[in-house]
Order: C-alpha cells, then structure tokens, then sequence
C-alpha cells in the first residue's frame, strides 16, 4: 500500500519544476516586454526566446501547436512583431506614400523571405493561442501585428525587379486585409489598424485592377476610403493619411473632399523642408490645380521627378509591353522621311550635301530610360545627350546602354547654353515628354537658340484633344490655339497652339502627323507629331 507513495512524490517535484519554469519564463516575458519598451531589441528578443523555451514552446512554432494562453499569444506576439519590424522596419510607423505605397520603404533587394515567413507563422500561432475570454482591445492588436507583417511579402513581381515597391500579393494579400477588417472590428479606436487596412485594400485594389476585375476593384476603393475617413477621425492631422485620403478622392472624381483633404496637407507641411517632402508637397499643388478645373503653366519639376523615380523599375516593360507605346518608333519613321527630304531640296536647289552634318549632334529631352537612343543611333546620330529630371530613369538608361554620349540630371533647357558651339545640336527632340509641360515657349525659345541652320530640325510630340473613343474623350474640350491640364494630370495641346507658339519662336512647322501614342485602358491615346524647322 505504500509503494506508490515515491511516485506520487515524483509527480509532485515534477509539477513543482514545471510550475517554476513557467513562473521563471513569465519573468523573462514581462523583462522582454520592458527592454522593449526601452528602445533595447535585441535584448528584448533574447528574453523573448529564453521564454519562449521556459513555456516549452519550440522555434519554428505554427498556427494551433500552442494551447490557448493568454502569455503565450502574447510572447508569441510581441516576438513575431520585433522580428518582422527588424526586417522590414516599423511599418506602424507612417511612411506618408503617396496613396499607391510606391515610396513605402527603401528598395530592399535582400530582404530575408525565410525569416520574414518565420515571424509570420509566430504571429498567426499568437492569433490561435488567443484565449475565448481575451479583451477585445487585446486581440485586435495580434490581428493588425499579422496583417502588418503580412504587407511585406514579397510578390514575385518584386524578386524580378529587385525591390518591394508593390509588396504582398494574391492569397497573403488577402489574408491581410482579413486581419486587419477583424482588427478594426474588435476595436474601432486602434489608428494603426484602419490605416494599414487602407494600405492593404489598395495594394489588393492594384491586384484586381490588372485582373480587369472592375467590380471588385470600385467595391475595394470605397472601402479603402472608408478606412481612410476612420483613420482620420482618430488623428485629423495626420499627413500621411490626409494624402492618401486626398488621393484616392481624386481617384473617386470626389472633388470637394479631395480639394478639401489635399489643402489641409499643404497647410501642415508648408514649413517642411524635407525632400522627400517637397515632392510630394509639389505633386499635391498640380494634383489640386487638376481637381479644381485650373490649367497651370507646367506639372513641378519636383513631381515629375519623384515620380519617374519611383516609376523607373517597371517604366520599360509596363509602357512598351502593356501601353503599347510607340512614340519613339514613330519619330523615328518622321525624321527618316524629313531626312530624305531635306537632303534631296538641299542638294537640288543649292547644291549642298547635308550628309556630313545631318543628324550628327542631337539632344534628347525627357530621355527618360533611354528608347529614344537606338532609333536615334540608327538615323546617324554621332553625339547624343539626353536630359531628364529622374536620377533613377537616367540609371536605368546607362545600364542598358542604349548610346548617349552624355546624360544630364536636370530640366529640359539644361543642354541648351548660349554661346557655346558644342551646345549647338543639328536635331531635338523630345518624345512623350511635353503632356508634362503646358506652356511650350521656353523650351521651344531655348531650343530655337542652340538649333543648327538651316538644316537642323526639331520633333516631338504631344497629346490631342479629346475625340470620341479615345482614352481622353470625357476631357473637356481644349480651347483652339491653347493647351489644357487634363484629369489625367496630363496636358492636352491644340494643333494650332503648337505651330502658333512654334512660329512665335523662330521656328515653322515642317510636318504633322496624327498618330496613337499608345493604349489607356484598353482605348488609344490619339497624339500628334511635330517636325520644326528654323524659320
């Protein structure tokens, strides 16, 4: 009868150990959770681990391995949470992107997939060891911890261009706008949860607006709006979201709210001197100018360049491989034709042979990624300089190579210098560039200057007035003899004002030719294509 006593003593030291190690691995946690709050990471992950060893919790932990405990959901979080913070940074931390999380992040091309996978499966076995009678408040903030992690998945979009700019995709996009509507749900006051929500339905929006998926894609903006409007009735000065609000108004055509949003942002931001700042600062002034019917002189040279530098990555393939861009093609089959014909007149009615000087020294405006260089190459062209306000587009065009001389970051008239004979170009042109410039004499005053007689010649081109079937033709109409700021943020040019203000600068027209530049939604952007001449 007394031989079972040493077990039953067994079991009792053993039951005492255990609850030791649990009271040891709680110590650990609450020390973690003041490391934390300290600014001290690494630290408070070297108390995560010991505790999570102390619960008898293993490290490569998945959703459901850990029984409901309101410590171990907690630990569970809070270490999943610090590791994803360390490989992507705070992302509860406003970034102020410009409403298409573009500029959310520095390029990351070693971002470690593994351990970010890792730290996910931690955050979701907190959200299944969450206890039944856990406060609302409590698991709300597990909720928004995963969907945020989840916003930084990698898609594969990403690992070919070597950044995140556009972040999670698909089924991990879906799943964290689930957590994060579950987040808002259980507490409507948490600000970092609606703002990510609006974060993460407009990376899902971009998903289902490249499927075609126009339903779905008007359902999703609504309800990004509306998490917006939420975030901003807990912080009503909050920058960051006062843009994207503003911006995805634009996008509704809401335009009081929008006019209304985007004014408030300028106001909180005039003293900022950052910039990051500025351009975004600069891109709400024209978007504004857009939304209230005005038509200003030219888009801020800061809003160009901010962005085509975030446009740079994908600017090749989305334009040529989804637009059908044809622009510099096109030009290129005008000044084959303007060639021919100017060699044969000189040669005809003077006697001169303009082969040594045709097309030897060119200037490229708004060069951009350099695809206006090989078609420029194969006309002849000896000397090629190519200007543009983008850094990164210009980066892009000297890894591909594409045969300029000489690249310039800078405005458009920054190649054109008086007085100097190696400033002097026998062709301009400038292609897809001016439905960013309104008024046209500057540059064409500045160009006229450095433009080789008689020979030299100047092409562009720029976007028609709207017409029935274009991409453009609920724009309204562009007066004769003048230009118009489209809804696009894009400018609009009449025939006449182009010849007109050609005219006014030296200049006359050679040829014109009505062309399609390209696709917008499927329907042709109609444009026209210039060929000056000196007068």
């Amino acid at each position: 009868s007394i031989r079972p006593l040493p077990q039953v003593v067994a079991m009792t030291v053993s039951e005492d150990a255990e609850a030791a190690e649990e009271v040891n691995a709680s110590s650990l946690l609450q020390a973690g959770v003041k490391a934390h709050k300290l600014g001290d990471t690494q630290a408070a992950e070297e108390l995560y681990v010991k505790a999570m060893q102390g619960f008898g919790i293993p490290v490569g932990v998945k959703a459901g391995e850990v029984a409901p405990s309101a410590e171990a959901s907690e630990l569970l979080h809070l270490l999943g949470a610090l590791r994803v913070q360390k490989l992507v940074g705070n992302s509860e931390k406003e970034k102020d992107g410009d409403g298409s999380d573009s500029e959310d992040g520095a390029e990351d091309s070693n971002l470690d997939t593994e351990a970010l996978t890792a730290a996910l499966d931690m955050l979701r076995a907190a959200v299944s060891a969450l206890p039944a009678e856990e406060s609302p408040a409590s698991r709300a903030r597990v909720f928004s911890s995963l969907g945020i992690g989840l916003l930084h998945t990698p898609s594969q979009s990403d690992k070919r261009v070597g950044n995140r700019a556009a972040l999670s995709s698909g089924s991990t996009l879906a799943e964290a706008v689930q957590c994060l509507r579950e987040a808002v749900c259980l507490d409507e006051g948490r600000w970092s949860a609606w703002f990510n929500l609006s974060r993460a339905l407009a990376r899902l929006k971009e998903e289902k607006a490249r499927m075609n998926l126009g339903g779905e894609v008007a359902v999703l903006a609504a309800e990004q709006i509306n998490a917006l409007r939420q975030a901003r009735r807990l912080r009503p000065q909050h920058t960051g979201v006062l843009h994207r609000l503003g911006m995805s108004l634009k996008e509704k055509k809401d335009a009081a709210e929008a006019i209304e949003a985007l004014e408030t942002y300028l106001r909180l931001v005039k003293d900022d001197s950052e910039a990051r700042s500025r351009r975004r600062a600069a891109g709400v002034k024209h978007w504004l100018a857009v939304l209230r019917g005005e038509t200003s002189a030219t888009a801020p040279a800061e809003y160009v360049a901010g962005l085509f530098d975030s446009y740079a990555d994908r600017f090749d393939d989305h334009l040529v491989e989804q637009l059908e861009y044809r622009t510099p093609e096109l030009l290129a089959d005008e000044l084959r034709k303007a060639k021919d014909t100017l060699m044969k007149e000189a040669k005809t009615q003077t006697g001169t042979d303009l082969t040594s000087v045709m097309y030897k020294r060119c200037a490229d405006l708004g060069c951009g990624t350099g695809l206006m260089g090989p078609p420029l190459r194969e006309l002849g062209v000896e000397w090629l300089e190519g200007v543009d306000l983008s850094s990164k587009m210009l980066k892009k065009a000297r890894e591909k190579q594409r045969g300029y001389d000489k690249l310039v970051c800078g405005d458009l008239v920054e190649l054109f210098e008086d007085g100097q004979e190696e400033h002097v170009f026998d062709l301009v042109v400038a292609a897809d560039v001016f439905v960013y410039v309104g008024d046209l004499k500057p540059v064409l005053e500045a160009t006229a200057r450095c433009l080789a007689r008689p020979h030299g010649l100047v092409a562009f081109s720029t976007e028609a007035p709207p017409r029935a079937g274009s991409a453009n033709e609920n724009e309204a109409a562009v007066p004769d003899g003048s230009y118009r700021l489209a809804e696009t943020g894009r400018y609009m040019h009449s025939a006449s004002y182009v010849r007109l203000t050609a005219e006014a600068c030296g200049l006359s027209l050679w040829t014109r030719s009505n062309v399609v530049l390209r696709k917008n939604a499927g329907k042709p952007v109609y444009g026209h294509l210039h060929v000056l001449r000196p007068a």
